[in-house]
């Protein structure tokens, strides 16, 4: 019952907006720590690709809601429209010309782009008549589309780093497309005031809560995301095969999400979340355990635990935000709370970058495992008590 009310047009049209913002993600994503790495001939100028997207992210993350609150979605997301241009077309030429430079400052503006797109997760709900769990898990399932399409396309039309180029025009198209796409959002934000009622000092724990376990999931899966590719070509993989490695991480981010809100109807978030990075911890330990030579399938299987460790733990830290009525009611709070995913994001590319570079990949994975470890444990901590706050809450 609950799904199907939450099919309508409201989740349609930020589903739509956040498929569009993951098709770029899946583009850039999929190639810049390649990119970076051939255009300035190390791992750190590879990782530092991430850096930048995460620092965008992050500065979107704290600018957003409050603008979002000014301008309305439908003025933000023509902004993000016209950043998503502007970074295709500075990525584009980085390629072309071999400009390192560039290629950071399309990074930086696709990030911005990145950030912004992420309020759809929580903006569906806060437009919604009649908010449910599924509304915001569409949403994220939406991004499944755009996780295939953009790695794919990305592999499709650039399948050496020469041809980097084409792929990056890419976002230039699809920032059109964002363009026409925030036309069908609604034009004002719903107010402040309308949440301000029932806000209560539980409400704000659990909403910085949601933003520690979206942190969490966050750096564990930037680990993989960022290392992997790179220890990939190390061994000698074809760009095509590194870009369906990608494609299928973020299938893995976002095709599980199916199963988060029959599990949230059974089980706090918080628990959930922890639960993810539990799992997570257990996967990185069996692939170490089974092949510490790291050969290509066990590339594969970390790609694939660190994407369905992230869906579980980002969608219930994001259910968290979503519905926590603090955050409704102070949309700064909500911008600080939301800065925190793209800091941990930051971490694990920084950290995935300097462990690559002076140490080689089995202490990436042990970093993985390390991280997911003390998240659960922060959580437990932090959070031994929202169980029953989380319930009289939902």
């Amino acid at each position: 019952m609950q799904l199907k009310k939450a099919l309508n047009f409201n989740t349609l049209r930020f589903g739509i907006a956040y498929a569009l913002g993951l098709f770029v993600a899946g583009v850039d994503l999929s190639i810049s720590v390649r990119a970076g790495e051939d255009l300035t001939g190390n791992s750190l100028g590879g990782t530092a690709s991430y850096v930048l997207i995460a620092l965008g992210t992050i500065i979107a993350a704290r600018i957003g809601a409050p603008q979002l609150q000014r301008f309305g979605p439908r003025r933000t997301f023509f902004a993000a429209g016209i950043i998503c241009v502007l970074s295709g077309v500075s990525t584009s030429y980085a390629a072309y010309a071999s400009v390192p430079g560039l290629l950071y400052v399309g990074m930086l503006l696709i990030g911005v782009f990145m950030g912004l797109s992420n309020f759809h997760r929580i903006l569906v709900k806060d437009h919604s008549n009649s908010p449910n769990p599924w509304d915001t898990s569409l949403v994220l399932l939406s991004g499944v589309v755009g996780s295939i399409l953009g790695p794919w396309a990305a592999g499709s039309v650039a399948g050496s780093v020469a041809e980097f180029s084409k792929a990056y025009q890419l976002v230039i198209a699809v920032g059109g497309l964002v363009l026409l796409t925030s036309l069908m959002l609604p034009k004002h934000s719903r107010t402040s005031a309308e949440h301000a009622t029932t806000a209560s000092f539980d409400d704000r724990w659990l909403l910085y809560l949601g933003g520690i376990a979206g942190m969490f999931g966050y750096a564990a899966m930037t680990l993989m995301m960022t290392a992997v590719p790179l220890a990939a070509q190390s061994q000698g993989l074809e760009s095509q095969d590194i870009s369906r490695l990608t494609e299928m991480h973020m299938v893995a981010m976002y095709l599980p999400i199916v199963m988060v809100p029959p599990l949230l109807a059974r089980c706090s978030a918080r628990a959930t979340a922890t639960g993810a990075l539990g799992v997570g911890a257990i996967g990185g330990v069996v692939v170490l355990m089974i092949d510490p030579q790291f050969g290509k399938t066990s590339l594969f299987m970390l790609m694939l635990i660190a994407g369905v460790t992230w869906a579980f733990s980002y969608t219930a830290a994001s259910d968290m935000v979503a519905e926590n009525q603090f955050g409704k009611a102070n949309p700064a709070a909500r911008g600080r709370v939301e800065m925190l995913p793209p800091a941990g994001m930051m971490v694990g590319a920084i950290l995935a970058g300097l462990l690559l570079e002076y140490s080689g990949f089995l202490s990436v994975t042990v970093a993985f495992i390390a991280v997911s470890v003390a998240a659960v444990l922060t959580l437990f901590v932090l959070g031994k008590n929202s169980i029953v706050v989380g319930a009289k809450q939902r």
